[in-house]
């Protein structure tokens, strides 16, 4: 294999831009993706807390009611429990409410209201229940994953709910959504990224790769072919570039160059020829050239005063 530096520049920029491509994937799979995922979950939380603020405002607004003297506390939590039972979000997900020690509100199962929490085990024996009832003890409030499967499923699938203390009735609310749907959601987001990302930055790199090559390589390409003309002593006349870039600083100084050396030659070729003519007091003006150029020419006029001193001296 060649070392790095040893590549065409084309192979270079191929593998610049292929590095970018692959840093520029990896942020986004390592940091952006996660922190949409976490982006989402936490909008899901919010929305947990929000349906579960709901219940409780529908018990706030009877618990009033109580102390307004309209309706007693058995009446005002029948009418909840009734209000509770017919709530549904997101499709089939509804609320469950229970104590400290039972039951109270189960919409898809009634036959376990009045169940203790000791009844209430997910499908790993976590008694969920009893842990959400611990935590709402102390803080009002949790967060709790269990693991249940589907209605005519058998599969256990984590489950993120969220429980809030309604602490005038001593009410634990809580509602609840499967970790599939909000993998189903975070699937799809990372297809999109997964998918589309690599098409644009493909894109984006390949018009780069296209853009490099027009602007860049090609007009390096040309000023390569014609360093080599003037190599092989193929002086141009005109050197022509429309561009104020580096690249066409570059070209500018080879037609610099070119005109430098052609003069040069010019200089010789005349003297040459007055030479053959026998016309030796002849002398090239250095003052028209520059560096060693100036001194090429000087030297070959020190060259033609020494053949001729002692030429005239014979003479």
């Amino acid at each position: 294999m060649k070392r790095y530096k040893d590549l065409s520049v084309r192979s270079k920029l191929i593998t610049q831009v292929a590095l970018g491509f692959i840093l520029i994937f990896g942020f986004f799979r390592f940091w952006v993706v996660p922190q949409i995922e976490e982006s989402f979950m936490d909008e899901k939380r919010e929305m947990l807390k929000k349906l579960v603020a709901t219940a409780n405002s529908i018990y706030a607004g009877y618990d009033k009611m109580v102390k307004e003297g309209k309706l007693t506390l058995e009446q005002a939590q029948q009418n909840a429990r009734t209000a509770i039972k017919h709530i549904r979000f997101d499709g089939k997900n509804y609320f469950f409410v229970f104590t400290e020690e039972k039951m109270i509100i189960q919409p898809s199962q009634p036959k376990r209201e009045g169940k203790p929490l000791s009844f209430f085990k997910d499908d790993k024996d976590k008694l969920y229940l009893q842990e959400a009832s611990d935590v709402c003890k102390t803080s009002g409030e949790a967060f709790v994953v269990y693991y249940k499967a589907k209605p005519n499923t058998t599969l256990p699938i984590p489950k993120l709910s969220y429980f809030k203390l309604y602490e005038n009735w001593g009410w634990i609310t809580g509602a609840g959504i499967y970790y599939d749907d909000i993998e189903d959601t975070l699937a799809s987001i990372n297809m999109a990224l997964y998918v589309t990302l690599p098409i644009i930055l493909l894109l984006i790199f390949a018009y780069l790769g296209y853009f490099i090559d027009k602007i860049a390589l090609k007009p390096v390409r040309a000023l390569s072919g014609l360093a080599d003309k003037i190599a092989n002593g193929d002086f141009i006349d005109k050197f022509e570039i429309d561009t104020n870039d580096e690249v066409g600083q570059l070209g500018k100084s080879m037609g610099r160059m070119s005109e430098s050396i052609m003069k040069v030659v010019t200089d010789i070729r005349e003297l040459t020829a007055n030479a053959e003519q026998g016309s030796f007091s002849v002398r090239g003006d250095a003052s028209k050239h520059k560096g060693v150029f100036s001194e090429i020419i000087l030297g070959i006029n020190k060259n033609l005063d020494a053949l001729i001193t002692p030429l005239n001296i014979a003479a």
